[in-house]
């Protein structure tokens, strides 16, 4: 295993074949300025703001892609004389990205930002759509959520670089997660006392992260005793209904590769209780339509917020739109609560009342069980070159590149 180097940047561009990497690499190069930068480190545009290495692949030239050709051979004398930082095969093919690169990053010429913002970060969940009968109890829902163990999938899959999602607007002022409910918030939910968890309104709710072994066995206690109360029961090792004898069962609906790792993960912690969670991998148009008319038990999914929620509410969960195909209640929850939080923020005219009524939506939400929180990125990331500086302090909506500038006297030393 090589060890890391920097304190530069290198970012990597991965997907499936064909789903337009080389298409994206270009339009960000054109608007970088910068034309490719090949074996030799040659044709870098002064003001660009990154670096796109010229790929080695065997493979001739041809549209769409553009990469220096070599047969096998001439790939192989390559990497056996060190000529590339990264070098790997598939689909039959060499790949190889130029050892210059190695140097740039060492060199610190490009350096990595992480930046902080208030708004609501781009969280995403495991959706029940609770139009099926499977969901319908949410005893059922709640059990399922206990069952990820969010700690081992943050260290296991992705280097423990997420948070764990337990808001609608997570890590905002309009989150209510951790945050007990004030007299207005009270006020809102008074008329539906059955609309809120106790833990959910005095703020100490959290969700449930699993104990990182993967194998939690007091969460899945928790989670058996859930499903018992709603008439079902451990039989070996299926879960049935104890009226009917049918195993437990559902179906994950997913579009990628990514999103199919993490499904396939989630099956398995629930095979631990029992549950036969399917995964089934489709492509894009037919998730789109099966999506936009409600036709699957469990997609992933996130609703992305803004720090001024308004009309968008109830087209996401208002009860309304749970019967009107092409909404984005794919929970097809129907809550008078939840309606009546819409309306109120909606009606706000001072920015007290308008947080009460978006954090009391949130507890409505929460409280519902409506999806399996997942996880965000806490901060943004920004690669930049080192002579480009920023402000010390962040925007309320995060870094803001035009409020960047280049610093003379650093650039010579970045571009030597």
């Amino acid at each position: 295993m090589t060890e890391p180097i920097g304190p530069g940047a290198f970012v990597a561009v991965v997907g499936a074949s064909g789903v337009g990497k080389d298409a994206l690499l270009s339009y960000a190069r054109e608007q970088s300025g910068l034309s490719y930068a090949r074996l030799s480190g040659a044709g870098e545009h002064p003001g660009a703001l990154a670096r796109f290495p010229r790929r080695v692949i065997t493979r001739p030239p041809g549209p769409g892609e553009d990469h220096e050709p070599v047969t096998e051979d001439e790939f192989a004398r390559a990497r056996e004389r060190g000529a590339f930082a990264v070098c790997w095969h598939a689909h039959g093919l060499c790949y190889g990205i130029p050892a210059p690169v190695d140097a740039e990053v060492r060199d610190g010429r490009v350096v990595k930002d992480l930046f902080a913002s208030g708004m609501p970060k781009f969280a995403s969940d495991f959706v029940f759509n609770t139009r099926r009968p499977v969901f319908a109890d949410i005893r059922v829902r709640q059990a399922i959520a206990l069952l990820f163990d969010f700690r081992w999938v943050n260290r296991d899959l992705f280097y423990n670089l997420y948070q764990r999602s337990a808001s609608y607007f997570d890590d905002s002022e309009l989150s209510a997660y951790h945050r007990p409910a004030d007299a207005r918030e009270r006020a809102l939910l008074a008329p539906f006392p059955d609309a809120v968890r106790p833990d959910v309104l005095d703020g100490t709710w959290s969700p449930a992260d699993g104990d990182g072994s993967g194998r939690d066995r007091e969460t899945l206690r928790q989670a058996l005793t859930l499903f018992r109360a709603a008439g079902y029961e451990l039989d070996g090792t299926k879960l049935r209904d104890r009226a009917t004898h049918r195993a437990f069962s559902f179906e994950i609906m997913v579009t990628s590769k990514d999103e199919e790792r993490l499904a396939l993960t989630f099956s398995s912690q629930l095979a631990r209780a029992g549950i036969d969670a399917k995964v089934r991998l489709v492509d894009a148009v037919q998730f789109d339509q099966r999506r936009s008319t409600y036709d699957f038990d469990m997609i992933e999914y996130r609703w992305e917020q803004s720090l001024s929620p308004g009309n968008e509410q109830a087209f996401y969960w208002g009860s309304a739109a749970a019967d009107q195909q092409g909404t984005r209640n794919y929970m097809g929850v129907k809550s008078a609560a939840i309606d009546a939080m819409i309306a109120a923020l909606l009606r706000a005219r001072e920015r007290d009342d308008f947080v009460a009524a978006v954090r009391a939506l949130d507890r409505v939400l929460i409280s519902g069980a409506y999806v399996v929180p997942l996880f965000y990125l806490p901060q943004q990331w920004v690669a930049r070159w080192t002579y480009v500086e920023h402000p010390a302090g962040t925007s309320l909506y995060g870094y803001l590149p035009e409020t960047w500038w280049h610093q003379p006297a650093k650039q010579g030393s970045a571009l030597q």
